[in-house]
């Protein structure tokens, strides 16, 4: 049932397709989160879910999410991307919210894994399972990319402060 989480982002991207077609840039930054979700989501559970009818769904779902987001991504000039962001930008409230979430994910998955290495399975929460899908991701994925996100603004709001 965990694949039905992904239902409100559907009508989010069809409410955003008409301004996407129109080159929004603030709606294909808006896509490019809907398709990073939706690759996530179904890229982990195309791993970590035992092996059912919905498994090619979830595999058709996850590469066309990440084809979106290629293409997406392709059609902004990064060059210009910082021009757009401006002194009303949240930067510093985003990089802390990255920060956090960083650390969030951090303290959330470590415990498992420790558990886990010391052999504590039924801690770890590991029973009947090969490896930590979930925990690999969040750390190996989310984390370095929030802590980036969040040094990137801080880096961008520094050198708006300058001018």
């Amino acid at each position: 049932m965990g694949y039905l989480y992904a239902v409100p982002g559907l009508p989010a991207m069809l409410i955003a397709l008409p301004a996407l077609v129109k080159g929004s840039l603030r709606v294909r930054l808006f896509s490019l989160g809907l398709f990073a979700y939706f690759f996530y989501q179904y890229f982990m559970y195309a791993l970590a879910w035992a092996f059912g009818p919905l498994f090619l769904l979830f595999i058709l779902i996850f590469t066309s999410s990440l084809a979106g987001i290629v293409l997406i991504a392709s059609t902004i000039d990064a060059s210009k991307l910082s021009q757009h962001i401006t002194g009303r930008f949240p930067g510093r409230a985003m990089a802390i919210l990255s920060f956090f979430t960083s650390l969030l994910l951090v303290g959330m998955r470590l415990g498992r894994i420790l558990a886990g290495v010391k052999g504590d399975y039924e801690t770890a929460m590991l029973l009947g399972q090969t490896t930590m899908v979930i925990q690999a991701l969040d750390l190996g994925l989310i984390v370095p990319l929030a802590v980036f996100t969040g040094i990137a603004i801080l880096r961008k709001k520094k050198r708006l402060a300058m001018y």
